[in-house]
């Protein structure tokens, strides 16, 4: 695979970064070498490494510089040591095993180590085996991970475990002496009496298995009147004492889960202090109470103490992990630097204020850029390396949020409508303001009229008509600066005019429109047979007109134009709506719509027909319409039911006819008749089309005939009609009674089947187009035999005669004899030598006889067969088998 530089610099150069002694030994982890490459690809990857290295070093003050110098140091060594050895596969195997065979002891001893540490709890925190990691590096994260897996432990995340009570010290120290003389061992069993079940305190806040069993001040109420009642000893009144003690801490804020959890820690603590090894730990820790997997959790996560071996650096990389530069700074500065591990820890400080430096330097550019989230993102991120940074709080403060983006503004009809997309930022609470500006993007977050102040994502805005408008969106968060404009393109409002009407009779048209209250007017044109932008100018009266200057049957275009004002005086107008109208009297209703679903050339389509001429627009829907019969609709009201149904119009008898595509399901077809003032709805005819069976086969047995189908997943239901000579049976087969096959009687003259598939929907019985099959009569039969001619002569005589005969008449029949070799009967005319072949006519009642010759090498034994070439309807029958072959 290809040298991946990025992946190599983070799996391999930057864990080396806190190694200031000797390279680990591992070349072919050091060179990233994979065990599967040959001569050539080696090469090459030894080519791409050390140009890395080469480029890394330029740098050498940061610590990755570093350690490429030690790398490109170390490779001059082993080029004049190995030498062109390094290009093969067999020498990266041969140090491969030696490494692992060095490596054994050290990671043999190292199991032993953390069994005899650790295994007491039978858990090691993360934390913990990164910081054995540092003091192993020739062995690496990996193999120390590895080394914990084979000392049997469970590498688990430590948890964060109190460190105070919650109470003062004298109040929590009078309330461990009342727990002792209650008889409590915790704080549970005190709020819980008589508890016998485990419970868990690390994980979750609750008792195993009793969820309702609460910490809280609800409980400790019910408690204390519990105690109330019970009859007066010393326990119960050392046990109101200390419910006393938790009362008054409650009521100043005291979370009675972390008191309990930290009074188990103090008393596991101190064992542990006291020498206490970890296994009798965990059990001390069971033994109060603590199920098994958080007392383990709460003893492999307790933090160093004078029982255990605090080494001097440990402060350093604590305040590390914290987030904590600073402190980690001045805590190296109290290490000595003779210590063993001042040389690692120092690298990491190092590694930390060298990434610190680097993600301010980047923050500023990125600020600088315009890229505020780019920005953002290395400021949270340099955060976690130094938390206690002021600057970086302020710097935070002052960085601009990162500016809307994609913002759009699009007119619709009266309204602007603005959307956008959030900033990439960490920030929540994200607000948005929307201004505009005539001629100009506003360019900050005062700058114009304020459109919106939002959370969401979007805004609408009705701003002044005919003006030239920008707008821009601004972002801002809690605690943050307003982010730069976002802005649009520029915008002009010109609504055009909405809800015309037109309305066509005999001898004029109407029209009526609406238009927005800033137009100055609206102008009408008309053009006749096709729309034109330059028509004839129709006079209007308000917000309506009409037009006598018509033509009768012939398609009338009326443009609509509103006129508006600009602040300059200048005329602006919004685009042009066109409606048509064709002047005639009024339609009527068609009230015999007809619907048959046929089989045009192999296809499927669906016939609909009705009476009259005139323009009928037919629309398909799944529901049948909300107007009567007779209604008279606008057109466009009409268009916006269902949709229209395609197709060429013709007419068949006095009726018009049209065939369009029949789409399976259920609908409702409803013919509108269109007239001058409008469409007059028509009867609605309701059709459902289901899906057609698959596979349809007609298999005859004798004088039955077995159908048999594949039924689609929606259709449980098929009509199947059997057609014969002799009549037509029509039955309805369900699903569940279909088995294998639906049967029929079938005699001589066959039959054709046809089904359809049948399913319910809301409009009734859907039925599909039919699936067809036909089934011929039973064959022809043409017997034949062959025999000698009469007479001693013939008796040996190679010469035979082969006589047919018909139970019906055949017309161009062939026939012919073969002769195959062997004990196996022939099946087909192609397995034997063809000896004779016969064409004619049979007659029944007639039998027809030509002669063969055998071959001189026909030895027995071998069988003598007639078969029938053609017709395919014609089958020849076998006399005995005893006359087909001849033993001897």
């Amino acid at each position: 695979m290809p040298f991946d530089p990025a992946g190599y610099e983070r799996e391999v150069l930057r864990p080396l970064r806190r190694l200031l002694g000797a390279l680990p030994g591992d070349l072919v982890t050091r060179y990233a070498v994979e065990p599967d490459m040959d001569s050539a690809q080696l090469e090459r990857h030894l080519r791409a490494v050390r140009a890395l290295w080469n480029r890394k070093q330029a740098n050498g003050q940061t610590s990755l510089g570093r350690v490429c110098q030690m790398m490109i140091s170390a490779d001059e060594e082993l080029k004049r040591s190995a030498g062109a050895r390094m290009t093969d596969p067999a020498w990266w195997r041969e140090r491969a095993g030696e490494y692992e065979g060095r490596l054994r002891p050290q990671h043999d001893q190292l199991v032993r180590d953390l069994r005899a540490s650790y295994g007491g709890s039978g858990r090691i925190t993360r934390a913990q085996l990164d910081l054995i990691a540092d003091t192993r590096a020739e062995l690496g994260v990996d193999r120390v991970r590895r080394a914990a897996r084979d000392a049997g432990l469970a590498v688990v995340d430590g948890v964060e475990l109190p460190t105070e009570s919650g109470l003062d010290r004298t109040a929590w120290a009078d309330l461990r002496e009342q727990l002792r003389t209650a008889q409590a061992p915790t704080v549970v069993h005190l709020l819980h009496p008589g508890l016998a079940r485990p419970f868990a305190l690390v994980h979750r806040f609750e008792v195993t298995g009793a969820p309702a069993l609460r910490l809280d001040a609800a409980t400790l109420r019910s408690r204390v009147r519990d105690a109330e009642r019970t009859a007066d000893s010393p326990a119960v009144r050392a046990a109101k004492a200390a419910l006393a003690i938790l009362r008054t801490g409650v009521d100043k804020g005291l979370d009675l889960r972390t008191l309990a959890l930290f009074h188990l820690v103090e008393v596991v603590r101190t064992r542990r202090d006291a020498g206490m090894p970890e296994a009798l730990l965990v059990t001390e820790a069971t033994g109060l109470g603590l199920a098994p997997d958080d007392a383990g959790l709460l003893v492999a996560s307790l933090p160093p103490g004078r029982g255990a071996a605090v080494r001097p650096a440990d402060p350093v990389r604590a305040h590390l992990a914290a987030g904590e530069l600073a402190a980690a700074r001045a805590a190296l500065g109290g290490l000595a630097t003779t210590d063993p591990e001042y040389p690692a820890v120092a690298a990491r400080v190092a590694d930390a204020a060298d990434r610190f430096a680097l993600l301010l330097r980047e923050a500023g550019e990125a600020a600088t850029a315009g890229r505020e989230g780019d920005a953002e993102r290395l400021l949270r991120e340099a955060a976690g390396i130094d938390v206690a940074d002021a600057g970086l709080a302020t710097q935070l403060r002052r960085l601009p949020v990162g500016a809307a983006l994609d913002v759009t503004a699009s007119p619709a009809g009266g309204l602007v409508r603005l959307a956008w997309r959030a900033p990439v930022s960490g920030a929540g609470d994200l607000r948005y303001r929307v201004l505009r500006a005539e001629g100009r993007v506003p360019a900050h977050e005062r700058d114009g009229v304020v459109v919106a102040d939002t959370a969401a994502a979007r805004a609408e805005d009705a701003p002044p008509v005919a003006r030239r408008l920008r707008y821009a969106v601004f972002v801002t968060a809690p605690d943050r600066a307003w982010s730069r404009a976002a802005g649009t393109g520029e915008v002009e409002l010109l609504p055009p005019v909405a809800d015309v009407l037109l309305l066509g009779h005999v001898d004029h048209v109407t029209g009526s429109w609406q238009a927005h209250p800033g137009a100055t007017g609206v102008r009408v044109t008309r053009a006749v047979g096709r729309p034109s932008a330059t028509g004839t100018e129709v006079e209007t009266t308000g917000s309506s007109f009409t037009d006598t200057d018509m033509t009768e049957g012939v398609e009338h275009f009326y443009g609509l134009t509103a006129v508006y004002r600009a602040a300059d005086g200048s005329e602006r107008v919004a685009a042009t709506v066109v409606e048509s109208v064709v002047p005639r009297g009024a339609a009527t209703a068609v009230a015999d719509l007809a619907a048959v679903p046929v089989t045009v050339a192999g296809r499927p389509v669906l016939r609909l027909s009705w009476t009259g001429e005139g323009e009928v627009v037919l629309r398909r829907a799944d529901t049948a319409p909300g107007w009567p019969e007779g209604e008279v609709v606008e057109i466009r009201t009409m268009r916006g039911y269902g949709s229209p149904v395609p197709g060429h119009r013709r007419l068949v008898d006095g009726r018009s006819v049209l065939d369009t595509d029949a789409p399976t399901g259920h609908f409702v077809y409803v013919p509108f008749a269109v007239g001058g003032t409008g469409a007059v709805v028509g009867r609605p005819v309701a059709v459902g089309l289901s899906t057609p069976v698959r596979g349809l086969r007609a298999r005859r047995s004798g004088d039955r005939v077995v159908l048999s189908w594949e039924w689609p997943d929606e259709v449980g239901m098929a009509e199947v009609t059997w057609t014969t000579p002799e009549g037509a049976v029509t039955r309805q087969v369900s699903r569940a009674g279909y088995a294998d096959g639906c049967a029929f009687p079938v005699g001589a003259g066959g039959g054709t089947a046809e089904v359809r598939g049948v399913t319910a929907g809301p409009h009734g019985l859907a039925v599909s187009l039919p699936v067809s099959a036909t089934v011929g009569g039973p064959p022809a039969r043409v017997s034949y035999a062959i025999g000698r001619r009469p007479g001693l002569r013939y008796r040996l005589s190679r010469h035979r005669v082969v006589t047919v005969s018909a139970d019906r008449p055949c017309a161009g029949l062939e026939l012919v004899v073969v002769l195959a070799p062997g004990i196996v009967t022939p099946s087909t005319a192609e397995h034997g030598t063809h000896l004779a072949r016969w064409t004619g006519d049979l007659t029944p009642g007639v039998p027809a006889t030509f002669e063969l010759e055998l071959p001189a090498s026909a030895r027995a034994p071998y069988w003598l067969r007639c078969f029938v070439v053609r017709p395919a309807d014609v089958v020849a029958v076998d006399p005995p088998i005893s006359d087909l072959k001849v033993a001897r």
